[in-house]
């Protein structure tokens, strides 16, 4: 048990812990400070004047994108291992476990989009109000570039690979976060919301995938 509950785990625990809080306030404060719809703490959303920067979006989207290209080819790493092994066991496991917390993310990604709607996005989309909380491309993003750092630290023993491919990853989930607010898309919480997500399922999968490697080194 005390394997399980490692540094990473309880992380991973307390950001989920903080999206958690915050989605109960965003009940407190609810009021119009766009023409889509009431959205909670509105005195703090308030800070910043929404408007649509097409260009700041566009930039999210590269990102996103590219990030799950990066998913894809490591899925396709996982998949070559799985035909030249000839076993679903002998696939590394931190690759299924990032796949898992990929597929989680998806989930999440849906469910705020299609079932749970906290508030509506910051400005009409093709005349539409769209679900808004939280920052999906933040929360995903965040996940897959900071997992990146997992992926390099079993691929190289090189220090310097794994402080450039830390330090890119940093920066692309704080250009992302930011992009989403400035662009116009998202609110303050709704950006928040999805950087405490993100780092959650981040630390979360590092709390799992060094579990295993714990098991496996006791065996």
């Amino acid at each position: 048990m005390k394997k399980i509950f490692n540094l990473s785990t309880i992380l991973g625990l307390s950001f989920l812990g903080l999206f958690i809080v915050l989605l109960l306030l965003l009940n407190v404060d609810k009021d119009y400070i766009t023409l889509t719809g009431k959205v909670g703490l509105s005195s703090f959303n308030n800070l910043y004047d929404y408007e649509y920067h097409k260009w700041w979006q566009v930039t999210a989207d590269i990102f996103l994108y590219l990030g799950i290209a990066l998913v894809v080819a490591l899925a396709g790493y996982g998949l070559y291992q799985l035909i030249k092994r000839k076993s679903l066991f002998k696939v590394d496991k931190y690759i299924i476990v990032i796949g898992v917390f990929f597929v989680v993310a998806i989930i999440l990604w849906l469910l705020f989009d299609k079932a749970i709607v906290v508030n509506y996005r910051p400005i009409f989309v093709d005349g539409k109000r769209e679900s808004s909380f939280p920052s999906t491309h933040t929360f995903v993003v965040i996940f897959i570039y900071m997992s990146a750092y997992i992926v390099i630290q079993k691929l190289t023993q090189r220090r310097w690979y794994k402080e450039v491919v830390l330090a890119v990853g940093i920066a692309i989930s704080i250009i992302v976060a930011v992009s989403r607010v400035v662009s116009g898309m998202h609110y303050l919480t709704d950006m928040i919301g999805g950087v405490f997500l993100g780092l959650s399922l981040y630390f979360l999968c590092d709390g799992v995938i060094k579990a295993l490697d714990n098991k496996k080194e006791e065996i």
